[in-house]
């Protein structure tokens, strides 16, 4: 049926709620900036960190759905306070942003055992993210899926955001796919159904905790799924796989 499975992943794989709002990520922030001798008052680091990214997406032309590398951000608010860090720190002060920033991280219902059956079948699975790979590759690994993909593309990595086609193109030209032997599943029907459309491919809706408030049947999707209590299942049925069930 399809030999390369593009997935999408928060909303889709993974349920995950982050909150970048709350004083309290400030505050633990800001005390974070102070221990690697760059101090900032949280307020203003607060200030300085949103100018830096809006100033970072206004200055992208290449795309109407820029991106920037939150890793850059950081970076830059320590330089701002003369201190010069390594790959290492800039990297786990990443994580430590996202840790503070999270509410909660969980797998989907049956996820772990679908791309487990899909890897069996002899699928190639892909990640095309809106995201950052400093946040994502660290919790693909703590939940366990790390190893089943091929390959990852994050939106920041190039600047680019889904629905941009040409998102879609940097993973199909590199890892040498064709549209026809390729599906996208995703929930949300403005970058991953449209993105999909936009360069011909055909794709899977779930339509999630995350989803648009959009009625299922109005999404203009190869296959739609409506909150399935079993993410991973409904998707192995879709593809005409065998339910784990029933292995």
């Amino acid at each position: 049926m399809y030999n390369n499975i593009i997935f999408d992943l928060y909303g889709t794989l993974i349920d995950i709620k982050t909150d970048e709002e709350r004083a309290e990520f400030w505050d633990s922030l800001a005390a974070a900036f102070n221990r690697l001798g760059a101090p900032y008052e949280p307020p203003l680091l607060r200030e300085r960190y949103l100018t830096l990214v809006a100033e970072a997406l206004a200055g992208n032309t290449k795309t109407q759905y820029p991106d920037t590398r939150v890793y850059g951000v950081l970076d830059k608010l320590l330089k701002e306070k003369g201190v010069i860090s390594d790959h290492t720190t800039l990297y786990q002060l990443c994580r430590q942003f996202r840790r503070l920033s999270t509410i909660y991280i969980t797998l989907y219902p049956g996820i772990r055992d679908m791309l487990a059956v899909l890897t069996a079948a002899g699928k190639r699975l892909f990640i095309l993210s809106n995201g950052q790979r400093e946040f994502s590759e660290g919790e693909l690994q703590d939940l366990g899926i790390y190893s089943f993909f091929k390959g990852l593309y994050f939106s920041a990595d190039y600047e680019i955001s889904k629905p941009d086609p040409g998102f879609f193109r940097i993973l199909l030209d590199r890892e040498g796919l064709q549209c026809s032997d390729c599906i996208m599943i995703g929930n949300d029907h403005t970058t991953d159904i449209a993105g999909a459309a936009a360069v011909g491919m055909d794709s899977l809706y779930i339509h999630s905790n995350h989803s648009h408030p959009i009625m299922a049947e109005q999404v203009p999707a190869t296959y739609r799924v409506v909150a399935p209590g079993n993410v991973g299942q409904a998707v192995l049925q879709v593809l005409g796989l065998v339910s784990f069930t029933s292995l």
